[in-house]
């Protein structure tokens, strides 16, 4: 199933219409690339940090516009082109991205290295997408226990239920108690239009925003709207 971000982003875009700006923050293996059918002669990060000097034209330039209206920073087209863009990279971007749209989202993985905890110090939130298995959910624990020996506050970090009505045999109650935190928000289950939407190129939020999936999604990007501040970047671990 897509993940969460892809989503949101076109919510905030086309039904709320925001100014929405997707960073794919996974250097080696991202894949929103693929995710909207965009083929590898695309311009991506490592075009704005081989400029020089990164300013706010170069990003410009850089930013890819798909068909559903949100632009995007593509991640690397191979693992090893990853190597160009340091952690030191990553924060003056999003600065420059931040003067230029609504929400700055950025897609990362699980990894809490140098180049993922730049851009979470960058975000004014920190989404942590997860679904109710005990694998996820030990590691949702471990980033959570990280950040905070980090020195990072609680209400920085959220917590979205993805698939949330799947039966997994661990209810939203208890993956609470075993987290020993709220879940802030849910997305429902609706695996055969997700992954029909994964495999086409074609998001469901652009083709089938009035699915059950599109709605949970708008009200997920409605409650984003309405709490957070113009030019917020939001980072987003996948599971």
């Amino acid at each position: 199933m897509g993940r969460p971000p892809l989503g949101r982003v076109i919510a905030l875009h086309r039904e709320l219409g925001r100014k929405v700006a997707l960073v794919d923050g996974n250097l080696q293996f991202g894949d929103h690339r693929v995710f909207l059918d965009l083929g590898l002669d695309r311009k991506s990060i490592v075009d704005v940090v081989s400029a020089g000097s990164i300013d706010e034209d170069i990003v410009r330039s850089v930013m890819v516009k798909h068909e559903s209206g949100i632009d995007l920073l593509l991640a690397p087209p191979s693992p090893e082109a990853a190597e160009l863009v340091t952690h030191e990279h990553l924060p003056e971007i999003l600065g420059h991205l931040q003067s230029l749209y609504d929400y700055v989202l950025v897609d990362i993985d699980k990894r809490l290295d140098d180049v993922n905890l730049g851009i979470i110090e960058s975000a004014e939130t920190m989404f942590v997408v997860m679904t109710a298995d005990l694998s996820c959910l030990k590691n949702v624990r471990l980033v959570l226990e990280t950040l905070g020996q980090l020195g990072y506050s609680k209400s920085k970090v959220k917590l979205v239920l993805n698939r949330s009505n799947a039966f997994t045999g661990i209810s939203v109650k208890n993956a609470e108690g075993a987290l020993k935190r709220t879940i802030d928000h849910q997305v429902v289950n609706e695996y055969r239009g997700a992954i029909s939407a994964l495999n086409t190129g074609a998001p469901f939020m652009f083709t089938k925003a009035d699915s059950v999936l599109g709605r949970s999604m708008l009200d997920f990007a409605r409650t984003i709207d309405k709490g957070s501040r113009a030019g917020a970047t939001q980072a987003a671990p996948a599971r």
